[in-house]
This record gives structure tokens, C-alpha cells and sequence, in this order.
């Protein structure tokens, strides 16, 4: 079983790359809750996943990849059930470092012209978070892309849900939680990224290399943060991600 995982209050993103690998491989994409009375925290996503692989994969291991944000949920799975997990896959990873953040924005600030830049100016000042994410996430999404096939398809958003997961996010980082809880991942660790994504690849895999010295890092040449977008890296990114995934050493019918 192939579970995929898109990243907090915008699930859906990653349809098309179930399926496309749905033909090979048993797969599930799982959807995140909305935010509620209880606030969404990493912990309470990874326990949702342990719910909905025990209830559909049993004791069977899996593989897991993440998207975005979503490699958080993800590496935090496997971490938390090693015995469970026989390969991860991150794709566009999300930052664990201030450098790689301060990194980003400055890469962001260097695509977007003058007029996008002072309407994510005008955004910032919002105070319904529904509305400033949902509106964000319009503006930046094509500064993401290179020579796209296509846009992102449309996903509800919960512009809450993804304040409270990212804030938590943010806070296990703080403490020194992340990326070094990560290093109880055994599995063998794939890490797809887009040369020209503005998330910094380097950075990013230095980051996680650190505590995860079994990852494998890939660049995409001209690609950006969604690889199964870009014109020039569509087919080799399902290439590398299904080849990578029959590799693997033992593998049955459970990934």
C-alpha cells in the first residue's frame, strides 16, 4: 500500500499522482480533518494516519510519500512507526530551518513582480484566515511552476487548519523536535525535488540528511514545487518515483 499525504488544510493536490501510480501500486490519499473545536497539531494528524492504516492496511507495511507541508505528516508517521513503514518519498519538501525559510521568501521576492508583490502586502493585512490563505495561495501558486501542463487541481482549503498544523510545525521545530525526532526512520528515504522550486532543496536536504543519513536526494532539472506539473519533468518524475519504489530491497505486494 502507497499512501500519499499533501500537506495541511489543502488536501487533493496529489490526485494526479495517485492516479497515475494506482495502475501498479495499491494506493490511498489520505485526506487531512478540518480544524474543529480540538486544535490540528502534527501529533493529531499522525494519529489519524495510524487510524487509517490500521483500519485498511492492517499489520501490512507501507510506503509513504509526502507533499509539501504534507512531508512533515509523513516523516513524523514513519518516525513514529518504523516497523510500519518500508519506504518514504518526499516531494517539494517544506523547510525545517530559518535559513531555509529566509531562503524561500528571498527566492519568492525575486520572481514576483512589483503589482504581485503589493497585493500579498494587501493579503497580510486580512484578518479571516479562510480568505487570506485561499487568496495567498491564488497569487503565489503560478510563481511556483516553471512551464506547467496545467494549474494545481482545485482542493477545498482550511485556511484554520493550515494555521494551527503550520504553527505547530513551527513549534517542534523551535524546541528542537524536528527534524531530530526523524532520525528513529530506519527505511530507505527518497527526496524529489524541482531544481527551481523556490523551497531550497540543499537547504532542506541538509537539514533532514542530518538525522536521516539514508536519504536519497533527486533533482528535477526545470521544475518546480509540483513535479507532476512541469512539462519538462512530468514523465521523469513518475519514472524515477515508480522505478525507485519496485526497487526497493524485499518489496511485496504491501508498497
Amino acid at each position: 500500500m502507497t499512501l500519499l499525504h499533501g500537506g495541511p488544510g489543502a488536501p487533493g493536490h496529489m490526485a494526479p499522482v495517485a492516479r497515475r501510480l494506482q495502475d501498479e501500486f495499491r494506493v490511498m490519499e489520505l485526506f487531512e480533518r478540518r480544524s474543529g473545536p480540538v486544535p490540528l497539531s502534527v501529533a493529531l494528524h499522525v494519529h489519524d494516519v495510524e487510524a487509517a492504516v490500521a483500519d485498511v492496511v492492517g499489520d501490512e507495511r507501507c510506503a509513504v510519500i509526502g507533499f509539501s507541508s504534507g512531508v512533515v505528516t509523513a516523516l513524523s508517521f514513519a518516525a513514529c512507526n518504523p516497523g510500519r513503514v518500508g519506504a518514504v518519498v518526499v516531494i517539494g519538501s517544506c523547510t525545517f530551518s530559518i535559513a531555509a525559510r529566509e531562503e524561500l521568501k528571498r527566492r519568492l521576492t525575486r520572481r514576483m513582480d512589483r503589482a504581485a508583490l503589493e497585493r500579498l502586502g494587501e493579503l497580510e493585512r486580512l484578518t479571516d484566515p479562510e480568505v487570506r490563505i485561499a487568496e495567498q495561495a491564488r497569487l503565489v501558486t503560478p510563481f511556483y511552476l516553471v512551464d506547467p501542463i496545467g494549474a494545481p487541481e482545485e482542493v477545498w482549503l482550511d485556511g484554520r487548519g493550515h494555521m494551527e498544523t503550520w504553527r505547530d510545525m513551527l513549534r517542534l521545530q523551535e524546541e528542537g523536535l524536528h527534524p531530530e525526532e526523524f532520525q528513529t526512520i530506519r527505511a530507505p528515504v527518497l527526496m524529489l525535488h524541482g531544481s527551481e522550486d523556490p523551497h531550497p532543496g540543499e537547504l532542506i536536504r541538509d537539514s533532514l540528511a542530518a538525522v536521516i543519513p539514508q536519504i536519497e536526494y533527486v533533482e528535477l532539472e526545470r521544475c518546480g514545487h509540483y513535479p507532476w506539473l512541469e512539462r519538462p519533468a512530468h514523465e521523469e518524475f513518475f519514472r524515477i518515483l515508480a522505478t525507485w519504489l519496485d526497487d526497493l530491497p524485499g518489496r511485496d505486494a504491501s508498497l
